[in-house]
């Protein structure tokens, strides 16, 4: 099934390729329709990535894409995310800042046996005459997966990338492997089937003067399933991975040590060209509580030619694999300059609700310093509505005539799990740090 166009708004350009420059057009949800379409469908299948199958309660997670969609777009959500989309919709709704409509959200009641894939499958008959009637042509999943590509074909709506696509990205190890060929730097790593092998190729990396080493499954996904390790700890690990080495094969790698400059997630979107590439955001990450410290000065990167190598690499052998769609490169870019490439998370990515709504607010993903925080306390038995009035008190609720503050943009987390997840704008990044803070020290007593 082909992918419709979307409409191409030229990416901005500058002597230094310009790599990391957001596309300012003047046109809200100019970003949304350059990496998703003009209308989209999304369904936030989650649980179809290795390593998050399982997670009690990741329903409650999948709210975080609809706050960046607009009235154009629509969705598939589980029935239990009802009442948290309309007072989050609500508040949107006294801030002024566009969304999609609620009846424009199918809330699909199944067995909590069954991923939301396999719930839309089992139901596709119902589900295609319950749509509602707009006019999305396209399916934007959370992730392409081979469920994806059978919904795909179920409700008549194309996917952008084959799954077959995905999984050679999303591979640890098959990235490492041919991105090493191409010169980008990355670790020493090695695929291994057995302890046994586990444990040579450990003998080996410390030899190269590696102390701990990276644990990996091959398909691990939201920092599940990878474990920075001594190597004294391979056995247990070994041990407890048996069968997914066996199968599989484990990626183990040099854990880098020097001393730290950045982390960035280096986001875009990957077109037919590189002309049709978009850049997207690059955050900051690696740090207490999965903060993604913000929009990173782009000078640290743009002066690093290293990384800007790098990236083109990436972007390039991307394409290569038929992949389309957005991804999220880690590095970790010691203070000697020395970028480390670490992974290729192709799909949406923590902080990906972030910077579209910060275009969706102000156009643009560069101009005005942003974080997010996907866990952010709040007390036992809070709602969403309990939450956002707190904010209001503290005076730290995000308003667009002041452009600074905190704006939830998933609160279907807060009642089950005690976790909020916000964007934090600000004047400046020591602002955005301060609100940070603020949001962590605010009480935990209901």
């Amino acid at each position: 099934m082909m992918f419709p166009k979307a409409t191409t708004i030229p990416s901005v350009t500058n002597p230094a390729e310009g790599i990391f420059l957001s596309s300012k057009t003047n046109n809200m949800g100019s970003l949304k329709n350059q990496i998703m379409g003009e209308s989209v469908l999304h369904i936030p299948n989650i649980q179809d990535e290795a390593g998050i199958r399982g997670l009690a309660g990741i329903d409650q997670y999948k709210l975080r894409m609809l706050a960046p969609l607009f009235p154009e777009d629509s969705a598939i959500m589980p029935a239990n995310t009802r009442q948290d989309s309309a007072e989050l919709f609500a508040l949107y709704d006294q801030l002024g800042i566009p969304h999609l409509p609620l009846d424009q959200i199918l809330h699909l009641e199944y067995d909590p046996i069954l991923t939301l894939s396999q719930a839309v499958l089992e139901q596709r008959i119902a589900i295609k005459k319950a749509l509602p009637s707009n006019n999305s042509q396209v399916l934007e999943p959370f992730m392409y997966s081979r469920e994806m590509d059978a919904v795909s074909q179920a409700l008549g709506k194309p996917v952008r990338t084959s799954a077959q696509a995905s999984e050679i990205v999303n591979n640890k190890y098959l990235s490492q492997a041919a991105l090493r060929q191409r010169g980008v730097s990355v670790p020493s790593g090695r695929l291994v089937h057995s302890a046994e092998e586990a444990q040579k190729f450990c003998e080996e990396l410390a030899k190269q003067g590696y102390q701990q080493v990276s644990f990996k499954l091959t398909r691990a996904a939201s920092g599940m399933g990878v474990f920075c390790l001594k190597p004294e700890e391979i056995p247990k690990y070994a041990h407890q991975y048996a069968e997914e080495m066996a199968h599989n094969g484990v990626l183990i790698d040099g854990w880098i040590t020097k001393e730290k400059a950045a982390s960035p997630n280096i986001q875009y979107f990957i077109g037919d060209s590189p002309e049709q590439d978009v850049f997207i955001s690059a955050t900051d990450q690696i740090l207490e509580g999965t903060v993604h410290k913000g929009n990173l000065s782009t000078n640290i990167l743009e002066e690093n030619s290293r990384l800007v190598r790098d990236i083109s690499e990436i972007r390039n052998w991307t394409r290569d694999q038929a992949f389309r769609g957005i991804i999220g490169v880690d590095f970790y870019v010691a203070t000697d300059g020395t970028p480390y490439y670490m992974e290729i998370n192709a799909r949406i990515n923590g902080s990906t609700p972030g910077a579209m709504m910060m275009d969706k607010l102000v156009d643009s993903t560069t101009s005005q310093p942003w974080g997010v925080q996907n866990n952010i306390p709040v007390p036992k038995g809070s709602s969403a509505s309990d939450f956002i009035s707190r904010l209001d008190r503290d005076h730290l609720t995000y308003h667009p005539d002041r452009k600074h503050g905190v704006l939830p943009v998933n609160t279907s987390a807060i009642h089950r799990h005690g976790k909020a997840m916000v964007l934090v704008v600000g004047q400046t990044h020591a602002q955005v740090q301060e609100i940070m803070n603020a949001l962590h020290g605010m009480p935990q007593a209901a």
